[in-house]
């Protein structure tokens, strides 16, 4: 775990800390549009931070930071025609 540091929460600054992760899976879905067009949707963790908070039932509060990665496969019909 990373030193303690503040960290922005409701309006208000929390001490908190990093935390280390190792991903176990990150698969990718994929959605077929009406137009023909296939969609790759991955969403990646990137930051995990445990506040000083708490929730209702005790549980601590975390933080995440994520990176969205998005690949469409495009039909040709539907491509511009280029010069």
């Amino acid at each position: 775990m990373g030193p303690k540091k503040l960290f922005d929460f409701q309006g208000r600054k929390v001490q908190g800390q990093s935390i280390e992760f190792e991903p176990k899976a990150e698969p990718w879905g994929q959605y077929a549009l009406e137009d023909g067009t296939e969609l790759k949707v991955k969403v990646v963790l990137c930051e995990v931070v445990r506040l000083d908070e708490f929730n209702d039932k005790g549980d601590p509060v975390y933080q995440f930071g994520f990176q969205q990665i998005i690949g469409a496969v495009v039909p040709e019909a539907l491509k511009r025609k280029s010069n």
